[in-house]
């Protein structure tokens, strides 16, 4: 992921290894462990790896993403709720 304050858009390039992706999305806030009860930041156009693009998110989102509170989940037909859940994190 990139953030680019200036413009407020969110890039991403995401790679996975889970087999019959159906869709993925970025959902927030909420801590590693626990799920947020908003609908989905981003929902990402296509589940196969690699998922890449871009969009704006609103300031609350940037802040929730500078807050390590936006995650991933890739969902399948065996496990419509998540196969596959991703915490976004801050490089140190």
């Amino acid at each position: 992921f990139f953030y680019n304050a200036q413009t407020e858009v969110l890039s991403w390039r995401i790679t996975h290894n889970v087999q019959n992706a159906l869709t993925a999305d970025l959902h927030g806030p909420a801590p590693p462990g626990q799920d947020s009860t908003r609908k989905a930041v981003v929902a990402f156009p296509s589940a196969t790896s690699p998922i890449q693009g871009s969009a704006r998110i609103s300031d609350a989102n940037a802040v929730d993403l500078m807050n390590d509170l936006l995650y991933v989940i890739i969902h399948t037909a065996n496990n419509p709720l998540g196969e596959i859940r991703g915490q976004v994190v801050l490089a140190e």
